[in-house]
């Protein structure tokens, strides 16, 4: 898992690339604690909703446009 995708504890569990006990355990630790592999999942979810949904790209497209409008006319200004 990518850090700017996961927020440790929050929305995922990390560990170590390559280290196949990390991932183990930290699969482990999801199956033995259900209630915190399922608000992981929520926050995770919600968290890439919010992030990368057709909407925020919308909105984020529409932000870049105004930027670049306001920047247009401050240089024929």
């Amino acid at each position: 898992a990518h850090r700017e995708f996961v927020t440790p504890n929050q929305d995922g569990l990390m560990f170590a690339p390559g280290d196949a006990e990390d991932a183990a355990a930290a699969i482990e630790r999801s199956l033995q604690q259900p209630s915190l592999a399922q608000v992981l999942g929520v926050n995770a979810r919600r968290k890439m909703v919010q992030a990368y949904s057709l909407q925020a790209h919308a909105e984020a497209h529409a932000d870049l446009y105004t930027q670049l409008i306001e920047a247009k006319s401050q240089r024929r200004a």
